[in-house]
C-alpha cells in the first residue's frame, strides 16, 4: 500500500466520473456553476482519458452534494462506471482468462489510471474482498470511495455473471441517515465503520473462467 500523496500529485483519468454532469442536471443543479466551483470545465468530460486532480474530484463531489441535497451523489456517479471507464486497463481485465487473473491485473495496473488510490485484492480461505483506499487528503473522501466501490461492484458483476452475489459490502465511513440507496444497489448486507471500502464475495469465484479472448487483444 502506498503512502499519501500531496494533493497536486494525485490524478486520475476522468472516465469513472464522466456521468457527474448528467446526474447533476437530472437532480436540477446548475452544472456549469458546480463545475466552475470545482475548478473543472465541461470540455474535460469530453474524453474519458482526460486527467484531473483528485482535489478537483473531491471538490466536485463536495459541491454536488451541497447543490443537489443528495447525500449519496458519489454512489450515483459510481453506479454508471465499470470496465468501460478504465480504458486499456479495463480491456486487459475483460480479456483475462479467469476472474482471479482479471482482478489481480486490475490491482496491479490501476495506477496507470489513478494516482492517489489503490485497489486491493485480499483472499482469506473461502472469502475474498476487493477494496478501494484513497491515499490523498482531499474533500469528500467518503463520496469518492462510495463511487469507486460501486464501480468495483459493477466490474465483479460483469466478470462473474448474473448468478454472482456479494456476501457483504464494507464501507469505511459512518452509517448515513438513509441507507436505502446502498441497500438497493448492492443488494447485500452492509457493514459501516470498516477498515476500507470493499466488496466481499466467495473466493471460489476467482476460478470462474471468462470467455476466450482474442489473442491479438
Amino acid at each position: 500500500r502506498r503512502t499519501a500523496l500531496r494533493p497536486w500529485e494525485s490524478t486520475l483519468a476522468i472516465g469513472p466520473v464522466l456521468a457527474a454532469p448528467q446526474i447533476l442536471d437530472a437532480l436540477g443543479a446548475d452544472v456549469d456553476i458546480v463545475l466552475e466551483a470545482a475548478g473543472l470545465t465541461r470540455e474535460q468530460f469530453d474524453r474519458p482519458d482526460n486527467l484531473i486532480s483528485y482535489e478537483s474530484m473531491g471538490r466536485l463531489f463536495a459541491r454536488s452534494v451541497v447543490r443537489t441535497g443528495c447525500p449519496h451523489f458519489g454512489l450515483l456517479v459510481g453506479r454508471q462506471g465499470g470496465l468501460h471507464s478504465l480504458g486499456l486497463v479495463g480491456l486487459l481485465v475483460h480479456t483475462s482468462k479467469d476472474v482471479g487473473t482479471a482482478l489481480r491485473s486490475l490491482e496491479r495496473y490501476f495506477h496507470l489510471r489513478v494516482r492517489g488510490a489503490d485497489l486491493i485484492l485480499e483472499v482469506d480461505g473461502d472469502t475474498a474482498r476487493m477494496g478501494h483506499i484513497v491515499h490523498s487528503r482531499v474533500p469528500a473522501t467518503d463520496q469518492i470511495n462510495d463511487g469507486a466501490l460501486a464501480e468495483v461492484y459493477n466490474v465483479l458483476r460483469v466478470l462473474c455473471g448474473p448468478t454472482w452475489r456479494s456476501s457483504e459490502i464494507q464501507l469505511a465511513r459512518r452509517m448515513p441517515a438513509d441507507t436505502k440507496p446502498f441497500r438497493t444497489f448492492f443488494a447485500a448486507p452492509l457493514r459501516f465503520d470498516a477498515d476500507m471500502h470493499a466488496v466481499v464475495f466467495e473466493s471460489k469465484w476467482l476460478d470462474h473462467k471468462l470467455p476466450p479472448a482474442d489473442p491479438e487483444l
